[in-house]
Parts: C-alpha cells; structure tokens; sequence
C-alpha cells in the first residue's frame, strides 16, 4: 500500500494539534490515577511457587487478597508468582529499624572516640565521647524496646550494643510469619513442590528510584546535547528532542491507563524507547536538512516511507513478544513489550504530524524571509 505525501495537504500545519492532544491527553490520565510502582521501586516481595498441580489463578489471587489485599498474582500451569508488598506494620518496623541502625552507626563512633581519646589521655574528650555514647545507647534501648512491643515481640534489650541485631531478628520473623500466611493459603487447595522468595526493602526500592530517574534524566540530556551539537540550529534540535520526551510521556500515560506498573524491566523498555524515537527524528531531520534533492515536502515524504517502516517492523517484533508474554504468563516480557508497542505507535504520530511539521514549517519560514 503507498502511503500518501500527507504534506502536500495546504492545511498540514494542523497536524501539529494531534500529538500535543495526545501528549496533555496522557499527562491528564498521569495526573488522576498516576503510575503503578512495582516492587522495585515501592518495596515489597515476590513469591514465586511452583507445584505439583495446576493453579487455579484467578481463585488463588482471591484467597490471597484476603491477606493481602494488594497483592497480584500471574502465572499458569504449576507455576505462579505472588507479587505482594509489606503490610503496614512490617513497613512502619523497617523504617523504624532504619532509624535504629543509623543511631548504632553513631554509638560506633562514639565509642571509637572514646577509646582514641583515652588512648591519649585526654580525659575532656574521653568524658565527652563517653557521655556521648551512654545517651545514643539509652536511645537506642528505649526505640529498640518500643519497636519490639510495636511488633508484638517477647524479645527486649539491654543496651545498645547489640539492638541492631535483636531487633533485625524479630523484624526477620514477622516478615516471615506474613508470607508463612500467604504460603498457606497456597496450601489451601495446591502442594508446593517448591517456592524462592525476593525481597525488595525500602531503602533499595528508593536507591532505585533515586537512580533510574537519574539515567532517564541524563539520558534526554546527553542526547539534546548530542543532537544540538549535530545540527546547531535550535529549532531541528528542540523537535528531536519534543518528539522523545512525547514518547515517554504518552507510554507513561498508557501504563497509567492500564496499570502496567513502573518497574526495572519497564523503566529499560522507556530508555530503549528513547534511542528508537531519535533513530526515526534524526533521519528525518538529516533527509529535510541537510539533503537537497526535489524540495522538502518531497524529502519529508520520502523519509516518511522508510521511518513508518522501521517502526512498524520494531512494533511487529514486540507484538511477537507480547504474545509470547500472554502465553508464557511472564510479567516482565509483557511490560517490555506493552511499553515498546504503545511508544512505538506513538513515535509514528509525534514524528510525522508533529517534528516533520515543524521542520517544514521552519524552512517555508526562511524561504519567505529570502
């Protein structure tokens, strides 16, 4: 089928409307219900079993929710992951456990000043670093002993010294007791041949956070610098660069849409999104610009068919994988897939009916001035 030069249209300035509807479109969607966080960037636990019989997915997922009300349940066959996150007394223990460790770093050092001063004798310091150090312990021994009474512990401490350690134990155990209940309902109706269990914390969940914005965030910034230092001139290099964020933020706004979580495997397939948007941007910019043959509308034509393409075959390839994903069951295949479909399709519109508008526009512009 030949695609038509839709730039010959007199009006096809008015494309320009579509993606920008579709970009506020997916930031309204964003802002109202927000993105779903998988337990790599919120905390929480993946189980993942696998038995002598069939599951019965649907059914498990609503015995599950009864203990875990946020809990997702996938997979088929014998095999099934749990994906579920801390209820709020193990969340409210591990951020309190956090504030503990970090008091029992400060009694370390306290205690090494202590034995550094006395080692030369000098008794101020020595008092001062001791003192130190006896009131971080009895802080330590009050927080350790309320967070233990908090989790409904028998367990106590005595001095500073080692609440770290009773406290991480008693922590170890009530987390353990939550996913014993889990695994018991699992029990309910399935044997369980076998089961691993992957805990995410909330210091890493947030590390990991912290990091993958850092990489998307200097990942558009390496590009716009690389982009401008290839076309110097502003308004080629702000359309690239348009068209890539546009692209995230209408695949953001479909995830939100249909609660496909922000994961590590996700966050990968928006970075991967980010090289195939300025792929198709780049040569279209190259073709309209820099080349001279038949005139720009022609040229963007042209780019057109080989950009429309190569998408449409990269979207072809993560169609195969998504279905791949439905009939295997396995989460992560299906966000990569999902994320790469939809941004693709969405690079097709930002490209042709926004960024080659754009260039167009700019060139009849400084025809018009000659």
């Amino acid at each position: 089928m030949k695609l038509p030069n839709i730039y010959r249209n007199k009006k096809y300035h008015y494309y320009i409307a579509i993606p920008i509807a579709l970009m506020l479109l997916s930031l309204l969607v964003i802002f109202v219900k927000g993105i779903p966080q998988g337990i790599d960037l919120k905390g929480g636990m993946r189980i993942t079993i696998i038995s002598s019989t069939n599951f019965d997915v649907q059914n498990l997922k609503q015995r599950v929710n009864k203990v875990a009300p946020t809990a997702e349940v996938t997979g088929a066959a014998n095999r099934v992951e749990i994906l579920i996150e801390s209820n709020s007394k193990i969340k409210v223990s591990q951020r309190n456990f956090t504030q503990i460790q970090s008091l029992s770093e400060e009694l370390s050092k306290a205690r090494i000043e202590e034995l550094r001063a006395k080692s030369i004798n000098d008794t101020d310091a020595e008092n001062s670093a001791k003192e130190r150090y006896n009131a971080l312990s009895s802080k330590i021994v009050a927080s350790s002993n309320a967070l233990l009474k908090y989790m409904g512990s028998n367990a106590s401490v005595a001095s500073g010294k080692n609440a770290a350690s009773i406290v991480k134990k008693e922590l170890d155990k009530l987390e353990y007791n939550y996913v014993s209940d889990i695994l018991q309902v699992v029990k309910e109706k399935n044997s369980i041949k076998e089961y691993s269990l992957e805990e995410v914390g909330q210091m890493l969940s947030a590390y990991n956070l912290r990091k993958i914005s850092e990489a998307v965030v200097w990942a558009l910034l390496l590009s716009s610098i690389v982009i401008f230092l290839i076309f110097r001139k502003l308004v080629p290099s702000g359309a690239v660069i348009f068209g890539a964020v546009n692209d995230i933020i209408v695949a953001l706004g479909f995830m939100s849409l249909l609660n496909i979580p922000l994961t590590l495997a996700s966050i990968a397939a928006l970075l991967m999104l980010i090289g195939y948007s300025l792929d198709t941007d780049v040569m279209l910019t190259v073709k309209v610009t820099k080349r001279k043959e038949s005139e720009p509308k022609e040229r963007a034509y042209g780019a057109m068919k080989t950009g429309v393409m190569m998408s449409v075959t990269s979207i072809s390839a993560f169609f195969v994988l998504l279905i791949v994903s439905l009939w295997l069951k396995i989460p992560t295949y299906f966000q990569i897939a999902v994320v790469g479909v939809l941004g693709l399709s969405a690079d097709i519109i930002t490209t042709w009916l926004n960024n080659a508008v754009i260039i167009l526009w700019d060139i009849e512009k400084k025809v018009v001035k000659r």
